[in-house]
């Protein structure tokens, strides 16, 4: 499937040995593997593609033949990185941790439509919904744009592609079967095919541009901004930013990030079958107080199915107040490659996220007071 915007050929991509080995940035967009099974939190196994379908970027097709960013309509001037008079920069409450890469997001809403939020947990867009998503160096060096279009109106309808670029920064093409090590980083593109394997847990499609994820007071699209622009089918009660995490800093570093970083798999409508009912997607109708969270309900001293976790100390439950060692959440956020598929998240990180981890430790510390 191609965007209107691009060829409408179908082309058969062949791939090319073009590794960049002379890694200077550890960040990694996958797990460098053809295929992986990984272990759910609550002990199911769930089998995922690796990071690519082949081995390197689709390089062996005429440039002039692939689909390219400028075509996407993020850009109005693409050789200045001008960004479109109709396109609005967005942030996450609670970014997705992507090893330390620096990224940027944009929106574009089709001009006169609403985003039906009759279910202000799990909203459904506007036909024409169009967003950008950019990985770049800490040094600014920009690797990868994805972009996804909603061409019609269901969630197979969802058009994605990810974008390599190169690194005269002067062009970003397609790469549907990821790309490894990009522009000597050890970054990686996911291939299209495994892109999809965590948006598609979501009703349509989308992560990160939604109720709690907006709701702050930042620059760029919140919630008080789609307020004001008559965007939203159904308002939030209350004032901005409407759905704000209960507890302490701390506690809502932790439960933020959980929802960010494994809610998208693990909430009631997803294909990832929890036998614990395990979910850590935060509801807007459950911010009352930490307890009343599903973080909190579904984890603190429940069990975990999954058994032989590495460590010293016994694994006894998801979260067990007062010993990080024996929280399978603990664990397995402390886990990468080499893990046998037990890491959390399963996949788009190859790095610990060590300041996550500490934030962890002390509420799982606190917990036993």
């Amino acid at each position: 499937m191609r965007s209107p915007d691009a060829l409408g050929a179908t082309l058969l991509h062949t791939a090319t040995a073009l590794l960049l080995s002379s890694a200077f940035w550890a960040c990694g967009s996958d797990n460098k593997s053809d295929a992986d099974a990984s272990v759910d939190l609550d002990g199911a196994t769930v089998v995922d593609a690796g990071i690519a379908d082949a081995t390197a970027p689709d390089s062996g097709v005429d440039a002039d033949l692939r689909m390219t960013l400028e075509s996407t309509g993020l850009y109005s001037d693409f050789a200045n990185q001008v960004i479109a008079g109709d396109v609005q920069e967005y942030t996450p409450a609670y970014p997705l941790w992507s090893d330390g890469a620096v990224k940027r997001r944009w929106v574009k809403l089709p001009a006169g439509q609403t985003i039906d939020t009759s279910d202000m947990d799990f909203w459904t867009y506007p036909v024409g919904t169009r967003l950008w998503k950019e990985f770049a160096t800490p040094e600014g060096l920009i690797l990868e744009t994805r972009y996804m279009e909603k061409q019609g109106p269901n969630q197979v309808d969802w058009f994605y592609m990810p974008f390599e670029w190169n690194m005269a920064q002067t062009e970003a093409f397609e790469v549907e079967n990821g790309s490894m090590d990009v522009l000597g980083t050890q970054f990686d593109i996911p291939s299209l095919r495994n892109c999809r394997k965590c948006h598609e847990r979501q009703p349509d499609f989308v992560l990160g541009f939604s109720a709690i994820q907006l709701a702050h007071e930042n620059t760029g699209v919140n919630l008080a901004s789609l307020v004001a622009d008559n965007s939203l089918s159904v308002v939030p009660t209350g004032t901005s930013p409407y759905f704000t995490i209960p507890g302490s800093a701390n506690e809502k570093a932790v439960l933020g990030y959980l929802h960010s970083n494994c809610g998208g798999c693990h909430h009631p409508l997803s294909d990832v079958k929890d036998t614990t009912n395990l979910r850590l997607r935060l509801e807007v109708g459950g911010l009352a107080t930490v307890s009343a969270t599903t973080i909190y309900s579904t984890t603190i001293g429940i069990a975990p199915l999954l058994s032989g976790l590495p460590g010293s100390v016994p694994v006894t439950s998801l979260i067990e107040p007062g010993n990080p060692e024996a929280s399978a959440i603990y664990v397995r956020m402390n886990l990468r490659d080499g893990s046998g598929g037990q890491q959390m998240p399963p996949r788009g990180t190859e790095v610990v996220d060590q300041a996550a981890l500490a934030e962890l430790v002390m509420w799982i510390n606190t917990l036993a007071e």
